[in-house]
Order: C-alpha cells, then structure tokens, then sequence
C-alpha cells in the first residue's frame, strides 16, 4: 500500500477537491472522445461503411459536423498531413444515421483523387482504376502475384468530426480505400476483436509487474465482459487489504488468445520482395466512476499506474468506499508499422460496468489512516 499512501500525500498536496486530471480518468464534467471504429476497416471503392463514434459526452453538443477527405497527404514541409477533396458525409448518409452511429457509401471515384498514386503513376490511375473495376464486373481471377500489385494501388482517407459542446473537439479516423475487398486479398485489414476483459485480484501488496499474476496463491480473476460466454460475467469487484489489482483483455497474442492479424507487405529495400508480418496492438484504457458527486472524495483513485498501452494493467482502488458502480472503456488499435503512410488501422471498442465491494478489513485500513493527513 506503500504507492497509495504517497498518490494520497499528492492528494493533499493538491488539496481535497482539485485532485490533479489524469488522461485515463473520465472527468464526468467534460466530454471525452474515446474511439472511431468504421466498418469494414478498410473500404473499396462503392463500398457502404458503418461509422460508431465512442464517448462520453457531458451536453449534446451543438454542432456536430462529420467531413470526409478523399486524399490524404503529407504536406509540402512534410511535417503534417495535407486534407484534400472535402465532401460533407451528411450529404453521402443512408437512411436511419445519427452523428454517433451512421452509414454512407465510399464513392466510386475515391482512388481517382489520390496525389500519391497521381505521382506514382503519371496519366495512368484513370486506366488502372477502369481496369481494376472491368476485372471485378467480369469475375476474373488474379494470381497471388497480382494480388500484391493491387494491395499498393490505394489511397489514404480521412473521416473527421466537428464537435461543440462543453469544449470544440475535432477527432478524425483514416481509412484505406483500395479494390483489394473484391479480390478477397488476405491482406484487407479487420477490425480487432477483444473476446474478454476482468480483472485479477492478487495476494500481494504493492505488486507492480503483471507478468508475474499467476505466481503467487490465492490469485482469482473475473470477467467482466465475455463475448463467447457472457455467463461467465461477474460484475462485483471485492476491494481488500494486502492486494494488487490488474485489469485484463483478451491478449490478441497469436496462438494464445484471438490472435493479430498477419498481413504481407512490400519490402522496396529489398528489391520489392514480400515479407510477411503480424499487426502491433495498443490497449487504451479509462475509467469513470459513475457515483461521483461533489463533495466525495476524488473518485481517485481507482488510478492507473503503469503503461496503459499494454493488454494488463494494475490500478490502485479506490480511497471512498462510497464509491460503488463503475465503467471501464477499453480502446484496441492495430498498426502495420511497415505501411508507411497508408497505414491501415483496425478499431474495437469495449465497455464493461462493474461494482466495488469493500471488505471490513479493506475499510478498517482505510480508517486507521483517516485524520492523519493523507486523505
């Protein structure tokens, strides 16, 4: 407990109620973005994509204004990226979409507007492009060679939304158009599925490393979303004394859990030979605590102490056991770092709600350092 004693001595340093913003802490008096996930995660041309817009959202905003480029570049310094050809996405809208959760279909001219493939392929991207589609029309099979070629010929979209409320946001989502789709290429990025997410009760105080949970006795874990089986699901978490806590997710590691996604890429430095890799993952956790009110004391403190990058991580519980219900949101990105700028980026993103449960031992702690200066 030595690590929650000194967050406390920072809470009175800052005073009861001004306990400094953390970024995993969703501060229920601000609106906070938290994922953008398109379906499918990469797009053809005429394809029709399903956007969910994920936050927590303090008013309704005022304004919400989606807009789509149809390029997308660096700019002339090459230290920013370029927005280009704008096309307002409540135009392209299907039938039943909100700002939050809404469907629009690619246009068939995307690829037409890329610069990049304008300087790669001077006067011949209108030719490639007719070609590509009377290939699909016609159902012509390509060998896997040719597959490669068509991964390349692709362009860099972006989807951004305009947002004023409490604050003026501006959150974008890029997203790779390319015919690869149609030509059932095992390259055409997917979304990451997290098929679990609980939480690891230890027998250890202080214990910072989650490598090493399953070496100590008397260690338990419980799920708090559970795709394949959602019986599993136990929602009360019991808070207690001489412990370590770490919440968990589905690794994505291969052979292990769900598994990342492998995809092949072009090598230019060697000579355009192509290497198979797997896709890297980021875990992106917050937390809110749904209870809070004013005067209680900081929702502290259910605080996150280590990379919050990683699959595991430990978070200290709370120090106000009148803090019960909770959320947890958890963000999964994948990225191929060989992929250079057309990047292609699967999403998913998961909620869990649970309840802290505080034992009489936990409670006794806390009390005991009551009227000592730490909280």
């Amino acid at each position: 407990m030595k690590q929650l004693i000194l967050l406390a001595c920072v809470l009175c340093m800052w005073g009861c109620t001004n306990f400094p913003s953390r970024y995993e802490n969703i501060d229920k008096s601000k609106t906070r973005p938290l994922a953008i996930v398109c379906e499918p995660a990469e797009a053809a041309p005429g394809d029709t994509v399903l956007v969910k817009y994920y936050s927590f959202k303090k008013q309704t905003p005022s304004v919400a204004f989606w807009r789509l480029f149809l390029d997308i570049g660096y700019s002339n310094f090459g230290t920013r990226m370029a927005e280009k050809e704008e096309r307002r996405l409540t135009d392209l809208w299907l039938a039943g979409s909100t700002a939050d959760s809404f469907r629009f279909v690619m246009p068939e001219s995307t690829i037409l507007y890329s610069s990049a493939l304008r300087i790669a392929f001077p006067d011949a991207v209108p030719g490639i492009d007719s070609l590509l589609n009377m290939l699909i029309t016609l159902g012509v099979p390509v060998p896997p060679e040719s597959l490669i070629a068509i991964d390349q010929f692709r362009t860099l979209t972006e989807l951004k939304l305009h947002t004023e409320a409490d604050i003026t946001l501006d959150v974008t989502k890029n997203l790779t158009v390319r015919y690869s789709r149609r030509f059932n290429s095992p390259n055409v990025n997917v979304n990451p599925s997290v098929r679990w997410v609980g939480i690891y009760s230890v027998k250890k105080e202080n214990m910072s490393a989650p490598d090493s949970i399953n070496k100590y006795s008397g260690t338990t874990f419980q799920y708090l979303y559970n795709m394949d089986n959602p019986g599993l699901v136990s929602d009360t978490v019991v808070i207690d004394s001489g412990c370590s806590y770490f919440v968990a997710a589905d690794s994505l590691d291969p052979g292990v859990d769900t598994g990342r996604q492998a995809y092949s890429y072009v090598s230019y430095i060697d000579s355009g030979i192509v290497r198979p890799d797997t896709e890297d993952v980021f875990f992106d956790w917050f937390y809110t605590n749904v209870d809070y009110q004013s005067g209680m004391a900081q929702d502290s403190l259910m605080l996150f102490v280590s990379d919050r990058s990683i699959d595991r991580v430990r978070f200290l519980p709370p120090v106000e056991t009148t803090m019960h219900d909770f959320k947890l949101y958890l963000t999964v990105r994948d990225f191929r770092p060989n992929d250079g700028i057309m990047q292609s980026t699967g999403v998913c993103f998961r909620e869990c709600s649970g309840t802290f449960s505080y034992t009489a031992a936990y409670k006794r702690w806390l009390e005991s350092n009551r009227g000592t200066g730490l909280f």
